[in-house]
């Protein structure tokens, strides 16, 4: 099974506009990947958010 790399959306912006806006970037596969095992995919959304708080930190 493959997965996108997808987005990160603040819960502000979690809303079926953003999604739409975002639509081209969440189905990209140009950046698919293989998880073979589900601790990745965990890891993948951690590392999203660290990287949404730490822009948060430097604005």
């Amino acid at each position: 099974m493959l997965e996108t790399e997808g987005i990160f959306l603040a819960p502000e912006e979690q809303t079926p506009e953003q999604v739409k806006i975002n639509w081209s970037e969440l189905i990209d596969s140009g950046k698919q990947e293989e998880y073979l095992a589900g601790a990745k995919q965990a890891e993948k959304f951690l590392m999203k958010a660290m990287s949404y708080v730490q822009k948060q930190n430097r604005d």
